[in-house]
Protein backbone atom coordinates (compact mmCIF):
# COMPACT_ATOMS: atom_id res chain seq x y z
CA UNK A 1 0.00 0.00 0.00
CA UNK A 2 1.28 3.46 -0.93
CA UNK A 3 0.71 6.55 1.18
CA UNK A 4 1.22 10.19 0.42
CA UNK A 5 2.26 12.01 3.59
CA UNK A 6 2.25 15.68 4.53
CA UNK A 7 4.00 17.21 7.52
CA UNK A 8 2.32 20.38 8.77
CA UNK A 9 3.33 23.40 10.82
CA UNK A 10 6.98 22.56 11.44
CA UNK A 11 6.29 18.91 12.26
CA UNK A 12 3.45 19.33 14.74
CA UNK A 13 1.35 16.69 12.98
CA UNK A 14 1.20 14.52 9.88
CA UNK A 15 -1.50 13.46 7.48
CA UNK A 16 -1.63 10.52 5.09
CA UNK A 17 -3.64 9.72 1.98
CA UNK A 18 -3.70 6.37 0.21
CA UNK A 19 -2.69 6.70 -3.42
CA UNK A 20 -2.73 4.49 -6.48
CA UNK A 21 -0.99 1.16 -5.94
CA UNK A 22 -1.83 -1.37 -8.62
CA UNK A 23 0.04 -4.20 -6.87
CA UNK A 24 -1.72 -3.71 -3.54
CA UNK A 25 -4.86 -1.61 -4.09
CA UNK A 26 -6.71 -0.18 -1.11
CA UNK A 27 -10.38 -0.80 -0.42
CA UNK A 28 -12.47 1.49 1.76
CA UNK A 29 -15.67 -0.57 1.57
CA UNK A 30 -16.18 -2.66 4.74
CA UNK A 31 -17.64 -5.52 2.71
CA UNK A 32 -14.58 -5.73 0.46
CA UNK A 33 -12.11 -8.50 1.34
CA UNK A 34 -9.22 -6.02 1.12
CA UNK A 35 -10.74 -3.63 3.65
CA UNK A 36 -9.27 -5.37 6.69
CA UNK A 37 -5.83 -5.47 5.11
CA UNK A 38 -6.10 -1.80 4.24
CA UNK A 39 -6.90 -0.86 7.84
CA UNK A 40 -4.15 -3.12 9.20
CA UNK A 41 -1.63 -1.63 6.79
CA UNK A 42 -2.59 1.92 7.75
CA UNK A 43 -2.20 1.10 11.46
CA UNK A 44 1.16 -0.58 10.91
CA UNK A 45 2.48 2.23 8.72
CA UNK A 46 1.40 4.94 11.16
CA UNK A 47 2.46 2.94 14.22
CA UNK A 48 -0.94 3.19 15.92
CA UNK A 49 -3.12 0.64 17.69
CA UNK A 50 -6.39 1.60 16.06
CA UNK A 51 -8.20 4.03 13.78
CA UNK A 52 -11.26 6.11 14.60
CA UNK A 53 -13.62 7.24 11.83
CA UNK A 54 -16.81 9.27 11.86
CA UNK A 55 -20.03 8.16 10.23
CA UNK A 56 -20.57 10.91 7.68
CA UNK A 57 -23.83 12.84 7.64
CA UNK A 58 -23.03 15.87 5.43
CA UNK A 59 -23.96 18.09 8.37
CA UNK A 60 -22.22 20.49 10.78
CA UNK A 61 -22.05 18.11 13.76
CA UNK A 62 -18.92 17.67 15.89
CA UNK A 63 -18.14 14.41 17.72
CA UNK A 64 -15.67 13.94 20.58
CA UNK A 65 -14.34 10.42 20.82
CA UNK A 66 -12.42 8.75 23.66
CA UNK A 67 -11.41 5.13 24.00
CA UNK A 68 -14.26 3.33 25.75
CA UNK A 69 -16.96 5.50 24.21
CA UNK A 70 -19.83 3.62 22.63
CA UNK A 71 -18.89 3.02 19.02
CA UNK A 72 -20.22 1.33 15.93
CA UNK A 73 -18.38 -1.73 14.69
CA UNK A 74 -16.19 -0.46 11.89
CA UNK A 75 -16.12 -3.84 10.18
CA UNK A 76 -12.66 -4.82 11.42
CA UNK A 77 -11.04 -5.11 14.83
CA UNK A 78 -8.80 -2.05 14.64
CA UNK A 79 -11.39 0.41 13.32
CA UNK A 80 -13.93 2.24 15.50
CA UNK A 81 -16.65 4.51 14.15
CA UNK A 82 -18.65 7.19 15.92
CA UNK A 83 -22.18 6.23 16.89
CA UNK A 84 -23.68 9.47 15.53
CA UNK A 85 -23.37 10.86 12.04
CA UNK A 86 -20.96 13.75 12.10
CA UNK A 87 -18.48 15.63 9.91
CA UNK A 88 -15.96 16.73 12.55
CA UNK A 89 -14.05 14.26 14.71
CA UNK A 90 -12.16 15.39 17.84
CA UNK A 91 -9.67 13.00 19.45
CA UNK A 92 -7.53 13.32 22.59
CA UNK A 93 -3.82 13.78 21.95
CA UNK A 94 -2.83 11.81 25.06
CA UNK A 95 -4.37 8.39 25.31
CA UNK A 96 -3.54 4.99 26.79
CA UNK A 97 -3.53 3.62 23.25
CA UNK A 98 -2.05 5.31 20.22
CA UNK A 99 -4.70 6.18 17.67
CA UNK A 100 -5.30 8.12 14.47
CA UNK A 101 -8.37 9.72 12.99
CA UNK A 102 -9.38 8.48 9.56
CA UNK A 103 -12.01 9.38 6.99
CA UNK A 104 -13.14 7.31 4.01
CA UNK A 105 -13.27 9.97 1.37
CA UNK A 106 -13.88 10.48 -2.33
CA UNK A 107 -13.37 14.12 -3.37
CA UNK A 108 -14.52 16.22 -0.42
CA UNK A 109 -11.79 18.40 1.07
CA UNK A 110 -10.50 17.47 4.52
CA UNK A 111 -9.67 19.93 7.31
CA UNK A 112 -7.17 18.87 9.98
CA UNK A 113 -6.45 20.57 13.28
CA UNK A 114 -3.96 20.17 16.11
CA UNK A 115 -3.84 21.59 19.63
CA UNK A 116 -1.85 20.52 22.68
CA UNK A 117 -4.98 18.81 24.08
CA UNK A 118 -6.74 17.47 20.98
CA UNK A 119 -6.41 16.81 17.28
CA UNK A 120 -8.83 15.73 14.62
CA UNK A 121 -10.18 16.02 11.13
CA UNK A 122 -13.25 17.43 9.43
CA UNK A 123 -14.94 16.07 6.31
CA UNK A 124 -16.00 19.26 4.52
CA UNK A 125 -18.40 18.71 1.60
CA UNK A 126 -19.91 21.76 -0.05
CA UNK A 127 -23.22 21.09 1.75
CA UNK A 128 -21.48 21.45 5.12
CA UNK A 129 -20.04 24.82 4.05
CA UNK A 130 -23.40 26.20 2.89
CA UNK A 131 -25.08 27.96 5.84
CA UNK A 132 -28.58 27.44 4.45
CA UNK A 133 -28.20 23.67 4.58
CA UNK A 134 -27.00 23.46 8.19
CA UNK A 135 -28.58 23.67 11.62
CA UNK A 136 -28.72 27.26 12.91
CA UNK A 137 -27.10 28.34 9.61
CA UNK A 138 -23.64 27.47 10.93
CA UNK A 139 -21.12 25.99 8.45
CA UNK A 140 -19.04 23.12 9.83
CA UNK A 141 -15.92 25.34 9.72
CA UNK A 142 -17.42 27.71 12.28
CA UNK A 143 -18.82 24.80 14.30
CA UNK A 144 -15.46 23.07 14.82
CA UNK A 145 -13.64 26.28 15.83
CA UNK A 146 -16.40 27.15 18.31
CA UNK A 147 -16.45 23.58 19.69
CA UNK A 148 -12.77 23.25 20.52
CA UNK A 149 -12.73 26.75 21.99
CA UNK A 150 -15.65 25.99 24.31
CA UNK A 151 -14.81 22.43 25.31
CA UNK A 152 -11.00 22.42 25.30
CA UNK A 153 -10.08 26.08 25.88
CA UNK A 154 -8.25 25.94 22.56
CA UNK A 155 -6.93 29.42 21.88
CA UNK A 156 -6.37 30.05 18.19
CA UNK A 157 -2.79 31.24 18.75
CA UNK A 158 -1.85 27.65 19.61
CA UNK A 159 -4.21 25.79 17.30
CA UNK A 160 -2.96 24.74 13.87
CA UNK A 161 -5.00 23.90 10.78
CA UNK A 162 -4.35 22.14 7.50
CA UNK A 163 -6.62 21.87 4.45
CA UNK A 164 -5.93 19.25 1.80
CA UNK A 165 -6.88 16.41 -0.54
CA UNK A 166 -10.05 17.18 -2.48
CA UNK A 167 -11.71 18.49 -5.63
CA UNK A 168 -10.32 21.82 -6.79
CA UNK A 169 -11.98 24.48 -8.96
CA UNK A 170 -10.43 22.95 -12.09
CA UNK A 171 -12.74 19.94 -11.61
CA UNK A 172 -15.61 20.96 -9.32
CA UNK A 173 -18.56 23.24 -10.01
CA UNK A 174 -22.26 23.55 -10.71
CA UNK A 175 -24.36 23.99 -13.83
CA UNK A 176 -26.12 27.33 -13.54
CA UNK A 177 -28.14 26.66 -16.70
CA UNK A 178 -29.58 23.32 -15.64
CA UNK A 179 -33.33 23.35 -16.40
CA UNK A 180 -34.26 21.93 -13.00
CA UNK A 181 -31.42 22.85 -10.62
CA UNK A 182 -29.90 25.96 -12.24
CA UNK A 183 -31.75 28.45 -10.02
CA UNK A 184 -30.89 26.52 -6.85
CA UNK A 185 -27.26 26.30 -7.90
CA UNK A 186 -27.16 30.06 -8.50
CA UNK A 187 -28.72 30.70 -5.09
CA UNK A 188 -26.10 28.52 -3.43
CA UNK A 189 -23.27 30.44 -5.09
CA UNK A 190 -24.82 33.69 -3.85
CA UNK A 191 -24.94 32.33 -0.29
CA UNK A 192 -21.27 31.37 -0.53
CA UNK A 193 -20.28 34.71 -2.09
CA UNK A 194 -18.86 36.19 1.15
CA UNK A 195 -16.13 33.54 1.05
CA UNK A 196 -15.80 32.79 -2.63
CA UNK A 197 -14.52 34.48 -5.81
CA UNK A 198 -16.84 33.64 -8.70
CA UNK A 199 -16.42 34.03 -12.43
CA UNK A 200 -14.26 31.02 -13.24
CA UNK A 201 -15.22 27.89 -15.18
CA UNK A 202 -14.43 24.22 -14.59
CA UNK A 203 -11.61 23.09 -16.88
CA UNK A 204 -11.98 19.29 -16.80
CA UNK A 205 -14.74 16.95 -17.99
CA UNK A 206 -17.37 15.92 -17.09
CA UNK A 207 -18.15 19.36 -15.57
CA UNK A 208 -16.15 21.42 -18.05
CA UNK A 209 -17.66 24.86 -18.59
CA UNK A 210 -19.75 24.87 -15.41
CA UNK A 211 -19.36 27.59 -12.77
CA UNK A 212 -16.25 26.62 -10.82
CA UNK A 213 -16.34 26.44 -7.03
CA UNK A 214 -13.09 26.81 -5.13
CA UNK A 215 -13.83 24.92 -1.92
CA UNK A 216 -10.29 25.52 -0.68
CA UNK A 217 -10.90 29.27 -0.80
CA UNK A 218 -14.27 28.94 0.95
CA UNK A 219 -12.82 26.80 3.73
CA UNK A 220 -9.83 29.06 4.36
CA UNK A 221 -11.94 32.23 4.45
CA UNK A 222 -14.55 30.66 6.73
CA UNK A 223 -11.90 29.36 9.12
CA UNK A 224 -10.22 32.76 9.29
CA UNK A 225 -13.56 34.49 9.89
CA UNK A 226 -14.21 32.00 12.69
CA UNK A 227 -10.89 32.95 14.26
CA UNK A 228 -8.34 30.43 12.96
CA UNK A 229 -4.87 31.93 12.50
CA UNK A 230 -2.40 29.24 11.45
CA UNK A 231 -3.60 27.59 8.21
CA UNK A 232 -1.53 25.62 5.71
CA UNK A 233 -2.91 24.14 2.48
CA UNK A 234 -2.21 21.44 -0.08
CA UNK A 235 -4.44 22.14 -3.08
CA UNK A 236 -3.84 18.79 -4.81
CA UNK A 237 -6.93 18.20 -6.97
CA UNK A 238 -7.94 14.59 -6.38
CA UNK A 239 -10.63 14.88 -9.07
CA UNK A 240 -7.93 15.34 -11.68
CA UNK A 241 -6.09 12.43 -10.05
CA UNK A 242 -3.45 14.83 -8.79
CA UNK A 243 -2.51 16.07 -12.25
CA UNK A 244 -2.04 19.73 -13.09
CA UNK A 245 -4.15 21.54 -15.73
CA UNK A 246 -1.09 21.67 -17.99
CA UNK A 247 -0.58 17.91 -17.73
CA UNK A 248 -4.25 17.21 -18.44
CA UNK A 249 -4.27 19.59 -21.38
CA UNK A 250 -1.23 17.90 -22.88
CA UNK A 251 -2.54 14.36 -22.46
CA UNK A 252 -6.18 13.82 -21.28
CA UNK A 253 -5.53 10.07 -20.90
CA UNK A 254 -2.88 10.49 -18.20
CA UNK A 255 -3.47 8.66 -14.94
CA UNK A 256 -2.26 10.32 -11.76
CA UNK A 257 -1.87 8.73 -8.34
CA UNK A 258 -4.80 10.33 -6.46
CA UNK A 259 -8.23 8.74 -6.24
CA UNK A 260 -11.35 10.30 -7.68
CA UNK A 261 -15.07 9.83 -8.08
CA UNK A 262 -15.55 12.46 -10.79
CA UNK A 263 -12.96 10.79 -13.03
CA UNK A 264 -13.75 7.26 -11.84
CA UNK A 265 -13.39 5.86 -15.34
CA UNK A 266 -9.65 6.42 -15.03
CA UNK A 267 -9.26 5.06 -11.49
CA UNK A 268 -8.64 1.58 -10.12
CA UNK A 269 -11.75 -0.58 -10.32
CA UNK A 270 -10.59 -2.56 -7.27
CA UNK A 271 -10.98 0.55 -5.14
CA UNK A 272 -14.65 1.17 -5.84
CA UNK A 273 -16.68 2.48 -2.92
CA UNK A 274 -20.40 2.67 -3.63
CA UNK A 275 -19.48 2.91 -7.33
CA UNK A 276 -16.97 5.64 -6.49
CA UNK A 277 -13.25 5.53 -5.90
CA UNK A 278 -11.96 6.84 -2.64
CA UNK A 279 -9.03 6.96 -0.29
CA UNK A 280 -8.35 6.40 3.37
CA UNK A 281 -7.12 9.70 4.81
CA UNK A 282 -5.58 9.72 8.27
CA UNK A 283 -4.21 12.25 10.74
CA UNK A 284 -2.12 11.72 13.85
Amino acid sequence: MKLRSNTWHEGRFKTYMTIRDRENPVSVHPAHPRFKDSVENICSTLGVDYLVAQQLGFNNKVSDFHLGDEAVDGGVERLLRTKEKTEALVLPRKSEHEHAGVVMNADCIIIYFWHEKVFGLVHAPIASLDPDKQENRVPVTFAIVDHIRKHYDADMVNTYWAVAYGAGPESFGYDLNHPKFGAANQAMLERLAPWHTSGREVLFAPRKGWAAIDQYEIIERQLREAGAQHIEMDRTDTSSLGLTPAQMEEDPTLEGDCFSNIRSGMADRDCKWNSRNASLIASC
